[in-house]
């Protein structure tokens, strides 16, 4: 798995160590990145966060102090990739190579090299080229996130454009309605691929197709 993650929806372990890879990369040129690793939550997180607000209660403000989750439980080949682009972007991933023994590996750590599979050309426009993009070594879970995210978002388009739901009031027909959609731009997408170019005039796009189906 390999996706975007907002901070907003961070959970609270892992948001000590994710903040501070942001606030480091934040600072520094475009292109760098760091990984951080992943956490499980701790099974008496709540209880342990309430008996710290407790014991800070009555306290003057400048005695408080921050609750600091335990991160005992490590998450085994997961991680995130805090990566500086245009603005800093953060990459979840359960698909390293094993498990960082750090909580924070900058770009130059090799061992955050090994674990991210490498590193690969991301080519950018930056504002300072004349002809050519500039060019970028990013670890490799970011090129396989550029590569393959239109997958999704080119399916959401093309179910938008031609759903088949109708103002349903139950979930289970909302589901139903969902998936047939999914089937069907799935079969058109096998058809095409597989028919030569004389027939695929028949059926050149989604909508066509789909009544022909439902005929």
């Amino acid at each position: 798995m390999i996706g975007t993650i907002r901070m907003s929806l961070v959970d609270l372990t892992n948001w000590y160590w994710l903040e501070q890879a942001v606030d480091l990369i934040s600072k520094k040129d475009r292109g760098s990145w760091c990984l951080v690793r992943a956490y499980d939550e701790h099974p008496e997180l709540a209880k342990l966060q309430r008996q710290h607000q407790a014991g800070m209660r009555g306290l003057p403000n400048h005695q408080k102090e921050k609750f600091i989750p335990p991160c005992d439980n490590i998450s085994p080949d997961s991680g995130y990739i805090v990566f500086k682009d245009d603005k800093v972007v953060i990459f979840c991933t359960n698909d390293l190579n094993g498990t960082p023994s750090n909580p924070i590996l900058e770009d130059s750590d090799e061992e955050a090299i090994k674990h991210c599979r490498g590193l690969c050309k991301l080519y950018r426009w930056t504002g300072m080229e004349v002809l050519k993009r500039s060019s970028f070594l990013v670890p490799s879970p970011i090129i396989a996130y550029n590569q393959y995210m239109n997958g999704v978002n080119r399916m959401d388009q093309l179910r938008s454009t031609n759903i088949t739901r109708r103002r349903e009031k139950r979930l289970y027909m909302t589901m139903f309605t969902m998936v047939l959609d999914l089937a069907i731009h799935q079969a058109y997408s096998i058809y095409i691929s597989s028919v030569p170019n004389e027939t695929r005039r028949k059926h050149n796009s989604p909508t066509t197709f789909k009544q022909q189906v439902t005929l």
